[in-house]
């Protein structure tokens, strides 16, 4: 376990070295290039927009990686001896670098770099949908989002779950115009259709449909592979229940 361990911190390593590398080559050149035709306090000024071709850099790095990388499939598989699991955690690398701090607000925070960066990773998201800088995802290739949604801060959406030394891979796919409150916990093998909304504090678990204009109370937690039709309320809101 310990070398296993010291042999991903030097993988880590080597991946960083390469896509930081390549944000840091792309910030010098336009550097150098400002600093020829303007006068230092311009180019000071300048700065943030380095930063940024900076980011642009860093996942431009991601992406050549990511194309010349197996694709993530969703799957059960052995963990760790199954060719997926390392595949998995590549990519589950990729995502910590492209998504560590301060790089992940700047990103987040901007609708064109979030675009880019979840693309780069091999997620398919909308452009324009609101999220959080606060909320954490795994599993980029695993996530689908729609246009016109918003994503409450400090949630989680992961497309993976380990149980027993298995690996278990699965899509979350979100509609148009979902609305999923803070804290909220969603698992892979998730479904949420269009025009629905997910209260604060919600856990989705593995294998849940929730169908078009669903409403999901705050605080609820969905049990595995449950399925709410198209414009239904859970936990339900009869009388009798919630005498």
């Amino acid at each position: 376990m310990k070398l296993s361990l010291f042999a991903y911190d030097i993988a880590l390593f080597l991946l960083a070295s390469i896509i930081y590398g390549i944000g840091f080559l792309l910030a010098a050149a336009a550097y150098q290039l400002v600093s020829i035709y303007l006068a230092w306090p311009f180019v000071a000024l300048l700065m943030p927009a380095i930063v940024i071709v900076f980011i642009l850099g860093v996942i431009l790095g991601v992406a050549i990686l990511n194309m010349l990388t197996p694709t993530m499939k969703a799957g059960y598989y052995a963990a760790p001896a199954s060719k997926a699991f390392y595949i998995w955690t590549f990519y589950l690398s990729l995502n910590r670098l492209i998504f560590l701090q301060p790089i992940k607000n700047i990103v987040l925070y901007s609708a064109g770099l979030r675009y880019l960066a979840f693309h780069a990773l091999g997620a398919r998201l909308a452009y324009g949908t609101s999220i959080s800088a606060e909320v954490a995802f795994t599993d980029l290739p695993m996530i689908q989002i729609g246009s016109g949604g918003v994503i409450g801060a400090n949630s989680l959406l992961s497309g993976h779950y380990l149980n027993k030394g298995n690996l278990f891979i699965g899509p979350i796919r979100i509609g148009d115009r979902v609305n999923i409150g803070g804290y909220c916990r969603i698992g892979p093998n998730v479904e949420i259709g269009d025009d629905s909304w997910i209260g604060a504090d919600c856990q989705i678990s593995p294998m849940v449909t929730i169908g078009p204009g669903c409403t999901i109370e705050p605080m609820s937690v969905i049990p595995p592979g449950t399925r709410i039709a198209a414009g239904q309320t859970y936990p339900s809101q009869d009388e009798a229940v919630w005498a």
